[in-house]
C-alpha cells in the first residue's frame, strides 16, 4: 500500500478490499491483473478495470473496456477528470479519490458565465447608483429653487417646485408645502384683483372683497397693510372729488381747508399735490384779475406745498417775464402832451397839429408793437434758439417803424449781429419827427403816412381807425406781448379745465369743448398747451 503523492491517493471503501490505500500515479492501472498497479480481489472487477492518468495537473479516470463498466458518481463514464470527494465503482467496489490541497476548476464555460454575470452585476450596481446619484441631485436643485422662490414671494413658481419634489418622493412631507404654496397663490391672486379695482377708482367693489379676504387671512400682514392702503385711498378718492367740486366753483379756501383737515387722517406726497394745484389754479385766477403781488403769494404758497412740481416754476417764470416786460414796456412809451396844452397848439395852428396828433397815435401803435416783436425775438433766440424766427421778429420791427427810431436802431443792431441787414421801413412806417406847418404848404415826411387836407377832416379819424385795425386782433402772433400772455393763461387754463373732464368726471364731450377753446385762444402750434390740446383731440378722434 503506497502513501499518497502529489496527485492524491485512492481508498477503498466498500468491497471485499475495504481499508486498502493506494497512491495515484501516472498510468496507474486498477483491476484484477497481477501486474496492475491497483490490484483488487473483487471478482466482479475486470482484469484490467480502468487507468489512471496525469493531464495538466488533474487526475482523469479512463475505462479500459471492462465487462461491468466504469462509474464515477453514480454516472458512467468513459472518461472523467476526477475531484477531490469523487467516488468511483467498478464491480462491488467503491473507491474514493482524496488530495490535500487541491481546488476543483471550473468548467471553462462556467468560468465566462460568471464573469459575464459579474461584469453585468458591477454595471447594473453602478447604473443604480448614479440614478440614486443624479435624483437625489434633481432633489436637491428642486428644493433649492422652490426655497428660493418663496424667499422672494414667487409662490407660483415655488408651487411648481414643490409639486415636483412631491412627485419625487411622496412620503418627504412636501404635500404640505404645496397646500400652503396653493393658498399664498389664491391669496396674492385675490390682493391683485382688489388693487386692480383701487386704483380704478371701484372702492366699493375693493372694500367688499377684502373685507371676505380678512375673513380667510385674519393673520396675514400683506391682506392687512393692504387693507390700510384700499381704505386710506378711499378716503382720499372722496376728498379729492370734494376738493375738485369746490376748485372748480373757485372756492379756493374751502378747497384747502378740505385738504388742511385731512392731514392727520391723511398723509403723503399726494395731499400736498392736490393743494398745489388748488393754489395753482388760485394764482391764474388772480394773475388774470391783474392781481399780480396776490398771484406771486398763491404760486410760491404752492411751491410751499410741493417743491417738485413743475407747473408751480413755470407759472412763477411767466409771471416774472410779465413784469420785466411791463417795465420794457414803460421805457418804450412815447409821451403824449397833456390835454390842455394839447388843446391850446391845436387851437393855434388849426389843422397841421390835427394831423400830427394822428400821425403820432398811428406812431404810438406801431412802437408798442415793435416792442413786443422785440421782445419776442429775444425770446426766441435765448430759450429756444430759433435763429430763423428771431430775423423775422427784428426785420418785421424795421418794416413798420421810422429810421430814427429806436425801435429800428435796435433791431438793426440785432439784425447786424446776427449776419444780416436792416431792411428799409415801408411806406406806411411811422416817423419820429412831424413838423408842424401851415395846411398848405405841409407835406408827408420821407416814410410818414399821407394825412387829408381840411376838408377831408371828418373822415381823417375813421381813416386812421382802419390803419391802426389793419392787424387782424385775432392773429396771435400780431398782438401786444400783454394780450399773448393773459391769451396763454386762458389757453392753460381752459386746458386743465378740459384735462380734469376727462380724467376725473369722463366727460368727453365737454372736455373736447375745452381743448378747441384752447386752439382758438392761442393759436399759434409752437405753444406747449396748444400742442397738448391738439394731442388730445387726436387721441378723442375729433380733429
Amino acid at each position: 500500500m503506497g502513501k499518497g503523492g502529489d496527485l492524491g491517493r485512492l481508498r477503498v471503501i466498500s468491497g471485499p478490499d475495504v481499508g486498502m490505500e493506494f497512491a495515484v500515479g501516472d498510468d496507474l492501472v486498477c483491476g484484477r491483473a497481477p501486474d496492475c498497479g491497483l490490484r483488487l480481489s473483487d471478482t466482479e472487477v475486470s482484469k484490467q478495470h480502468f487507468k489512471i492518468a496525469a493531464v495538466h495537473g488533474q487526475v482523469e479516470v479512463q475505462d479500459l473496456g471492462s465487462s461491468n463498466g466504469t462509474r464515477v458518481n453514480d454516472r458512467q463514464v468513459t472518461t472523467a477528470v476526477l475531484n477531490p470527494g469523487d467516488k468511483v465503482q467498478i464491480g462491488g467496489t467503491v473507491v474514493r479519490y482524496e488530495r490535500s490541497g487541491f481546488r476543483r476548476p471550473l468548467p471553462k464555460g462556467v468560468t465566462v458565465t460568471l464573469l459575464v454575470v459579474l461584469v453585468a452585476g458591477a454595471a447594473a450596481f453602478w447604473f443604480w447608483q448614479s440614478g440614486l446619484t443624479r435624483r437625489q441631485k434633481e432633489l436637491d436643485t428642486h428644493l433649492h429653487w422652490a426655497q428660493e422662490f418663496e424667499k422672494q414671494h414667487a409662490y407660483n413658481d415655488a408651487l411648481y417646485e414643490y409639486q415636483v419634489l412631491s412627485g419625487f418622493a411622496p412620503g418627504a412631507g412636501y404635500q404640505r408645502r404645496v397646500a400652503e404654496m396653493t393658498r399664498l397663490v389664491m391669496r396674492d391672486r385675490a390682493l391683485a384683483r382688489i388693487t386692480f379695482l383701487a386704483e380704478s377708482d371701484q372702492h366699493e367693489r375693493a372694500v367688499a372683497m377684502l373685507d371676505s379676504l380678512l375673513s380667510s387671512y385674519p393673520d396675514d400682514p400683506e391682506v392687512q397693510r393692504l387693507a390700510a392702503d384700499v381704505r386710506e385711498g378711499r378716503q382720499y378718492f372722496l376728498l379729492v372729488s370734494q376738493v375738485r367740486a369746490l376748485r372748480d366753483q373757485k372756492q379756493y379756501d374751502r378747497a384747502l381747508a378740505v385738504l388742511d383737515s385731512a392731514v392727520p387722517r391723511l398723509t403723503g406726497q399726494r395731499v400736498a399735490s392736490e393743494a398745489a394745484v388748488v393754489l395753482l389754479r388760485k394764482g391764474y385766477d388772480l394773475q388774470n384779475q391783474g392781481r399780480t403781488t396776490a398771484a406771486r403769494q398763491a404760486f410760491e404758497a404752492a411751491r410751499l406745498r410741493d417743491g417738485g412740481n413743475a407747473e408751480v416754476g413755470r407759472a412763477l417764470a411767466d409771471l416774472e417775464d410779465a413784469a420785466r416786460y411791463a417795465t420794457y414796456s414803460r421805457r418804450e412809451e412815447v409821451v403824449r402832451t397833456p390835454k390842455s396844452q394839447r388843446r391850446a397848439e391845436v387851437a393855434d395852428v388849426g389843422h397841421s397839429e390835427l394831423r400830427v396828433s394822428t400821425a403820432s397815435a398811428v406812431e404810438i401803435g406801431d412802437t408798442a408793437r415793435a416792442g413786443a416783436l422785440l421782445q419776442e425775438g429775444y425770446v426766441a433766440i435765448a430759450e429756444r434758439g430759433d435763429t430763423a424766427l428771431a430775423i423775422a421778429k427784428y426785420e418785421e420791427v424795421c418794416r413798420i417803424t421810422g429810421t430814427g427810431t429806436s425801435c429800428y436802431q435796435r433791431a438793426a443792431v440785432k439784425l447786424q449781429k446776427l449776419g444780416r441787414r436792416a431792411p428799409s421801413p415801408s411806406a406806411t412806417a411811422s416817423n419820429p419827427v412831424v413838423e408842424a406847418r401851415p395846411a398848405a404848404e405841409a407835406t408827408p415826411a420821407p416814410g410818414s403816412r399821407a394825412l387829408p387836407g381840411p376838408s377831408e377832416q371828418p373822415h381823417a379819424s375813421a381813416t386812421a381807425q382802419v390803419e391802426r385795425s389793419s392787424v387782424d386782433p385775432a392773429d396771435y402772433r400780431m398782438v401786444s406781448y400783454q394780450e399773448q400772455k393773459r391769451r396763454q393763461a386762458k389757453a392753460k387754463e381752459l386746458y386743465w379745465e378740459g384735462f380734469g373732464l376727462l380724467n376725473d368726471l369722463k366727460d368727453t364731450a365737454r372736455s373736447v369743448e375745452k381743448f378747441r377753446q384752447v386752439r382758438d385762444t392761442v393759436q399759434d402750434p409752437s405753444y406747449e398747451f396748444h400742442q397738448k390740446a391738439t394731442e388730445w383731440l387726436r387721441k378723442l378722434r375729433k380733429l
